[in-house]
């Protein structure tokens, strides 16, 4: 199957456009945390939600940092203050 993509208004395509979007919400330094013998490293928001999202833990940190993680993955919030919220619940 050969997929077709028609580029935009900018000259981009829409593969192009997601992975712009993807390098710029990537954080200069990963969040490296061990979970049950695991190395888990997470680069960007969106990572951090869905790793938020099955991790088993709960709480006030734990929420403020999934809710603040799903809003940069979004673009509503800035990267640098998800990855400070993911930080505060993980320790």
């Amino acid at each position: 199957m050969i997929a077709i993509f028609a580029p935009n208004s900018h000259g981009l395509f829409r593969s192009d456009l997601k992975r712009e979007k993807t390098l710029s919400d990537q954080w200069k330094e990963p969040v490296r945390l061990k979970e049950d013998g695991l190395l888990i490293t997470i680069e960007t928001p969106a990572q951090a939600r869905t790793w938020l999202r099955h991790a088993r833990n709960s709480g006030s940190a734990w929420r403020e940092a999934l809710d603040k993680c799903s809003a940069a993955a979004d673009g509503r919030l800035s990267s640098a203050e998800a990855r400070r919220a993911l930080l505060t619940a993980a320790h």
